[in-house]
């Protein structure tokens, strides 16, 4: 009992349990984002804002690197994590404020972007704008679980998705158009960034009052940089962004604008356990990143593999038996031509969600096994290319890529040492 008591009054898992609460509320804000935008839009106007998010991510690629060093290297800091954080704060604004000159020097290359992308012009600017943003959120993100501060970023995270919300029920109601949706998406990652610059800057004022600021981080960028876990790092998170992805920035281009449309809904109803279970992976980063955790780390991947091949069990029985009902709860009878393909999503969003939380784990514990979807990258890449030629084919080239990769990580997690 006393175990128990313990374990419950442990911060960790105290903020754990808020975070994935808060990271739950925020994925059904999302579903609720995507279904009134689709619902406004329509599958040609929803296909722009998927392959929107497409791009933004693989384009957030170095940040998220960042945001992982800064996670694990504020978590190794110990007692000195304050000390450590305000470091990083000093270093990435010094940084940002250098190299935000060179992003205005090239922007206008972007304007061939349209053309490479399928886009509209104004989702392109967009894109920058909120890529951006992203950068500057994703910074605050890591340095707020690195403090451990997950009732502040679940705050922060929720604030935002309701603004994001608001902004496609709005469309839905009166103003059906990319402007509307864009506009709140811009203010969603604006204002929570506003007030996270200014909760971190009062607790560096609380925290370092009486202690002498002498700290100072003794490797450079391009250090870090070389180091093998950090390129290891981030060459796997390139690769799962990129895999991610890369088919909806496929349909984006080559498939008519409605059929692009109609492949983001399957998508999303592919990855409707990565939206469930997606808090996992940034709690599984600072877990097992913890060397305490050490011995009980394997016991936790195998509890939550049994949890994810529960949640996948039952998404397919859902997806098999109600498509038509599900289709029209969430998106409209515009999307029904997917209803037949839906089971296949349950399959694909399951091994989806196998292979980005192992992912993490080896990451977390650095180890070369996170390599692997690196290594069959290139491959996935050139099947879309050579045998896409339909909607059915790409959903098949997925379902068979992400199963050999999904089996090929699971052995690689049975022959790793406890």
């Amino acid at each position: 009992m006393n175990k128990f008591r313990q374990l419950v009054k442990n911060k960790f898992i105290q903020g754990g349990l808020i975070f994935t609460i808060a990271n739950f509320s925020i994925s059904i804000l999302n579903y609720f984002f995507n279904s009134l935008s689709a619902k406004a839009l329509g599958p040609h106007g929803y296909g722009e804002i998927v392959a929107l998010f497409s791009y933004q991510i693989i384009f957030s690629v170095p940040l998220a690197v960042t945001a992982t060093i800064i996670i694990r290297r504020i978590g190794f800091a110990g007692k000195k994590k304050w000390l450590v954080a305000s470091q990083f704060n000093r270093w990435f604004w010094k940084k940002t404020r250098k190299w935000f000159f060179v992003t205005l020097i090239i922007s206008p290359l972007l304007i061939f972007l349209p053309r490479l992308t399928n886009l509209k012009p104004e989702t392109v600017v967009f894109l920058i704008v909120i890529t951006f943003l992203g950068f500057i959120g994703s910074y605050y993100g890591a340095v707020f679980q690195g403090l451990q501060l997950f009732l502040a970023i679940s705050l922060l995270g929720t604030l935002g998705a309701i603004i994001k919300a608001s902004g496609a029920f709005i469309a839905y109601l009166k103003f059906p158009n990319l402007l509307t949706i864009f506009s709140f998406l811009f203010f969603s990652s604006f204002i929570p960034i506003v007030i996270a610059a200014k909760v971190l800057q009062k607790k560096f004022v609380e925290k370092l009052k009486n202690t002498a600021n002498s700290y100072v981080l003794k490797k450079r960028l391009l250090a870090v940089l070389n180091n093998k876990h950090v390129f290891i790092t981030a060459l796997s998170l390139l690769s799962v962004n990129f895999i991610g992805n890369a088919d909806v920035i496929y349909a984006k281009k080559f498939f008519s604008a409605n059929q692009a449309g109609l492949y983001g809904a399957w998508i999303l109803f592919a990855k409707i356990i990565t939206y469930v279970v997606g808090p996992l992976n940034g709690l599984a980063l600072i877990f097992f990143s913890d060397k305490e955790n050490k011995k009980e780390s394997k016991k936790i991947v195998y509890f939550i593999l049994i949890f994810l091949s529960f949640t996948a069990l039952i998404m397919y029985l859902f997806y098999y038996f109600f498509p038509q009902q599900l289709i029209t709860i969430i998106f409209s009878a515009k999307f029904f031509t997917i209803k037949n393909l839906l089971p296949q999503a349950a399959i694909f969003g399951f091994f989806l969600a196998i292979i980005t939380f192992l992912n993490t784990f080896f990451i977390a514990k650095q180890k070369k096994e996170a390599l692997l979807i690196a290594y069959s990258a290139p491959f996935y890449l050139l099947a879309i290319f050579l045998f896409t030629s339909s909607f059915n084919k790409l959903v098949q080239i997925n379902i068979i890529y992400s199963l050999i990769i999904a089996l090929t990580y699971l052995i690689a997690l049975l022959k790793t040492k406890s």
